[in-house]
């Protein structure tokens, strides 16, 4: 089952050592309705992720719309964070505005 998730925000963050130097992070915010009266657990998030003004692709793994995942989800109402990595393409400051389209949670219960 599916999910959409209503981003509410972002912000830059550091990526993990090793990272390659292309790659931006950013924590995600978002919030999601978890139907299934179970908690639902190794959560997967996919979506459309674009440099907004550009509209450009964002997201590094290039060929996936896999924008994170979290641990688990309690039924009902939620807020979740998550990291993406987003492309760092040549001339960007690092700082260009990012937009997302279809966010939506796989719920494993």
């Amino acid at each position: 089952m599916t999910v959409p998730v209503e981003v509410t925000g972002y912000e830059e963050v550091l990526c993990d050592d090793g990272s390659p130097k292309k790659m931006r992070c950013i924590r995600v915010t978002g919030k999601l309705n978890n139907p299934t009266g179970k908690v639902a657990k190794d959560v997967s998030l996919f979506g459309f992720v674009t440099y907004s003004d550009l509209d450009t692709y964002a997201l590094y793994n290039g060929e996936s719309n896999y924008c994170g995942s979290v641990d688990y989800i309690d039924p009902g109402d939620n807020t979740v964070t998550f990291v993406t990595q987003l492309r760092k393409y040549k001339g960007f400051t690092g700082d260009e505005p990012v937009a997302f389209n279809k966010v939506r949670a796989r719920l494993k219960t």
